[in-house]
């Protein structure tokens, strides 16, 4: 994540420099540099693959039929409000016809990215998926692929969106961004990139990223759940079989929860998730009592949690470390404008002024260590990693 995210910071001043005065950028431009570094962290986790460029061949393939799948979760089609034609012969029934050809493309390219992780010589959560199937019964390699590709979706789509919320973040609460700054100076410095071993003295930090799950929760509806027996919480009766929706922006918003007397629950305070801080405080914490709902419950709670919010942190840290981020002259900026894809919210396209905040931060990443792609198998450990 570290190495990633130092190309994050390369390639944003790579961008800078191609707009015309050299601080301009919009929302639009930023999404696929987001969406590059967390894409290669993802399927190197699971296939010891890199991707080097947002025009990956092979990004671009997994972008597109995740925004197949995306879109009809999102939008119901006949069979879902008429279940009826759900028995229709299916010389009669297009969306079936449709259906087969989607399964057949996830198919072909989910079992691509199987055996390129199985044939890796590095650990990976392919070769470690094998080795726990090989302990229980015997599971077919259509279903491990389907079943790594569907932490990839959650991964590769979600994190990238979330992350845009910070720049309005910034854009709307420029207090905070000053406070992290400092933080970061003291605690960092000029010389490297934020890693994750600075996590314990950038609690600042940390309750930055917490509070962009909560204030803009990417799935702020949740995802649609069942109950699966009769149940009741707090007084109301739940039905078997009911559809229920955990609403990740009004759990967000509750004041027996979060606390309003920091400040307005619809605005943007990292000190909601914080005890004892002051900014020199050295023992202030992070606090561990509040939910992160956007990230479900019980047992079908994400299971990418610990990644999303340690690579939050880690992004926030290096975004915040290297730029100055600050409106463009003459142009309003509303931090309740949202476009909606599928499930998640993002923020409408907007225009800022991002400036890396001094020639430091060029050559500290300069200074720091490169990655290849051939690199990748050393860095994750070895096939001896996989817990038999």
């Amino acid at each position: 994540m570290e190495l990633e995210n130092k190309q994050l910071l390369g390639d944003l001043c790579d961008a800078l420099h191609g707009c015309p005065d050299g601080a301009t950028i919009s929302t639009a431009t930023i999404y696929p540099l987001l969406e590059r570094t967390q894409s290669s962290i993802i399927l190197g986790l699971h296939y010891g693959l890199r991707i080097l460029h947002p025009e990956d061949e092979l990004l671009q393939e997994i972008i597109g039929i995740q925004a197949q799948v995306t879109h009809l979760a999102a939008n119901p089609g006949l069979p879902d409000l008429i279940p009826t034609l759900r028995q229709l012969p299916g010389f009669l029934s297009p969306w079936k016809r449709a259906a087969d050809e989607l399964f057949a493309t996830q198919s072909e390219l989910y079992l691509r990215l199987f055996h390129r992780g199985r044939d890796s010589d590095s650990w990976n959560a392919t070769k470690q998926a094998l080795a726990t199937a090989e302990k229980y019964t015997a599971v077919p390699d259509l279903d491990l692929a389907f079943t790594l590709a569907t932490s990839i979706q959650g991964g590769m789509e979600t994190s990238p969106r979330q992350m845009l919320w910070l720049f309005i973040a910034m854009l709307h609460r420029p207090i905070v961004l000053s406070r992290a700054h400092a933080v970061l100076d003291a605690v960092v410095g000029r010389g490297r990139a934020p890693r994750f071993s600075d996590r314990p003295k950038l609690v600042y930090i940390d309750a930055i990223a917490h509070e962009l799950f909560r204030w803009r929760p990417i799935s702020p509806g949740s995802i649609p759940r069942r109950a699966d027996r009769d149940d009741e919480l707090q007084g109301v009766k739940i039905s078997q079989g009911v559809t229920v929706m955990a609403n990740a922006w009004a759990v967000g918003r509750d004041a027996q929860i979060f606390d309003s007397a920091l400040g307005d629950l619809h605005d943007f305070v990292p000190d909601r998730w914080l005890l004892h801080y002051n900014p020199d405080n050295a023992e202030a914490q992070l606090r561990s009592d509040l939910p992160l709902p956007v990230f479900g419950q019980g047992r079908r709670i994400c299971q990418g949690k610990r990644i999303a919010t340690d690579g939050a942190f880690l992004q926030v840290a290096n975004l915040l470390w290297a730029f100055d981020i600050m409106p463009v002259e003459g142009e309003e900026m509303d931090p309740w404008a949202m476009t909606v894809v599928g499930f998640m919210t993002m923020p409408k396209e907007l225009r800022m002024r991002l400036k890396p905040r001094g020639d430091w931060m060029m050559e500290a990443i300069k200074r720091g260590p490169k990655i290849a792609a051939e690199d990748l198998d050393q860095m994750i450990g070895s096939v001896n990693d996989v817990e038999k």
